[in-house]
């Protein structure tokens, strides 16, 4: 076998692996389109579960975080809000500092300040369901920035953003 066969070997191997990695990712993105299309439900609690790309906490000090990206929970009730990171957690409307929308580059997140300092990120599928959350958020209770109000008021009158 001389050099330019192995190198023909080379690049066939290597071309097969970029090929088989990407089947996998179009495969893994299709599933993640598809649950995260799935719209609202609401339980027997009155809970509204939402589909989440995944639930993000950050505390004020410690430098690292948590993140769920495999099994993330996110509920909204007239009690408050259920989440699980690493475990479950309930946050009662007035445990909630502010709201905030932020943009990433893989779509918009709402960002969640607790009193005592941690904050929690959440990645929707759409801003839609950002704008849905917000509105089940009782008024005058959480303090909304101004790309939150935005969201929940288009939400509110039905409008696209």
């Amino acid at each position: 076998m001389d050099d330019s066969e192995l190198w023909m070997m080379v690049g066939a191997s290597t071309a097969f692996g970029v090929l088989a990695s990407a089947v996998v990712l179009f495969w893994f993105f299709r599933g993640q389109r598809r649950r995260l299309a799935v719209p609202p439900t609401t339980g027997a609690d009155g809970m509204t579960s939402f589909p989440v790309r995944g639930i993000s906490t950050q505390s004020r000090l410690i430098v690292g975080g948590s993140h769920n990206s495999i099994n993330p929970l996110f509920a909204i009730g007239p009690g408050g809000i259920d989440l699980r990171v690493l475990r479950h957690q309930h946050l009662a409307f007035s445990d909630i500092e502010q709201a905030d929308v932020r943009n990433t580059l893989v779509g918009q997140m709402l960002v969640l300040k607790h009193v005592d300092g941690r904050k929690y990120a959440i990645r929707f599928g759409t801003a839609d369901h950002i704008g849905r959350v917000l509105t089940r958020i009782p008024a005058y209770t959480v303090r909304l920035t101004e790309a939150a109000t935005r969201l929940r008021d288009a939400a509110a009158t039905g409008t696209s953003r």
